[in-house]
């Protein structure tokens, strides 16, 4: 029952931010030919497919380095295709968990009784993606440093609780593993024996173990992630372009972190409506842009990524039996 209602709230929240951006800037005699210029801009839609698959390229690399030190027998290429395999459910689930479960599931069908292992891989590749992503934003921040004083009041304080979102979930995340880590345990075991040994408390430490063994695979993953999600940027400002938008890169590089944010919150279907809205109404702050505008870029940037979703919705579909 509360996850029937789960999912019908979320349908709802995406169906009536859509319904409200559709009623404020028409969809036939706005967005929809601004969309149509992608024909006309059909190299930059081509551009925009490109980023898009390179940053599945680059996720589905940065999986396999936390992967191989717990499964060393995987190799790259059921890797890549797990991960556009888990594209598509991505796009027709209700958020990343739907890919998240094939790519456990997927492991576990090739290699039996690694699921756990699997799941752990998974973990760190999320963590991954948000040290990456931190380390982007300030980089875009650094580099945007002399357009500070130029910045509304507003895109300013937009901008810097932003970065303290970022500073603090790093740093709680970073906590988090450490307080699981075999030795800090052992310490805690010293003054409170009971709480060291919950069985949770066991459980996540040992699922949190192979961690420490594979640390430098962890801060690999890291790096790798800056090409992940620049690449996946890129495909939304390559998107912007072919809808006939004109803007710096730089301006949209700041956005998009945000942008990323809100639409990876539980509360929608693969981000729809949260995505346009959050896009649109940074655009605007930062570079003025037109909000129809703005509006077909962001739907132009989920389309270049549902195109490689449905291309692992046919290697779903027509995938060999494994042995």
């Amino acid at each position: 029952m509360k996850k029937g209602l789960a999912i019908a709230a979320r349908v709802l929240i995406s169906g009536v931010l859509l319904w409200l951006l559709f009623r404020q800037h028409s969809l036939t005699s706005q967005i929809l030919p601004h969309l149509g210029t992608m024909a006309r801009e059909w190299h930059w839609a081509l551009a925009g497919i490109a980023c898009a698959g390179l940053s599945l390229g680059f996720s589905a690399w940065r999986w396999w380095v936390v992967l191989k030190p717990q499964v060393p027998v995987i190799r790259f290429g059921e890797v890549l295709e797990a991960t556009t395999v888990a594209a598509f459910f991505n796009i027709t689930s209700l958020g990343t968990l739907g890919g998240d479960a094939y790519r456990v599931l997927a492991i576990q069908r090739r290699h039996p009784c690694m699921a756990p292992q699997a799941g752990m891989s998974i973990i760190v590749d999320h963590l991954a993606g948000m040290f990456g992503m931190s380390l982007l934003f300030f980089g875009f921040g650094l580099a945007a440093l002399q357009q500070w004083p130029s910045f509304a009041p507003g895109v300013r304080s937009m901008l810097g609780w932003f970065a303290i979102f970022l500073i603090g979930g790093s740093a709680i995340m970073i906590l988090s593993v450490l307080s699981l880590s075999p030795r800090f345990i052992a310490f805690v075991g010293r003054f409170a024996p009971r709480l060291a040994s919950f069985p949770f408390v066991q459980k996540m430490s040992h699922t949190f173990d192979p961690l420490w063994n594979s640390w430098r695979s962890a801060l690999v993953a890291v790096w790798i992630s800056i090409g992940v999600i620049l690449s996946y940027f890129l495909a939304f400002y390559c998107g912007l372009r072919a809808v006939g938008g004109e803007a710096p890169l730089l301006p949209v590089l700041m956005a998009m972190p945000m942008v990323d944010v809100a639409t990876a919150l539980p509360i929608s279907v693969s981000g729809l409506g949260v995505r346009e809205k959050t896009f649109e109404t940074l655009m605007s702050a930062l570079v003025a842009m037109p909000h129809a505008v703005s509006i077909a870029a962001s739907l132009a940037g989920w389309l270049f990524n549902v195109c490689w979703g449905l291309i692992g919705g046919l290697l779903f579909t027509f995938r060999r039996p494994a042995n």
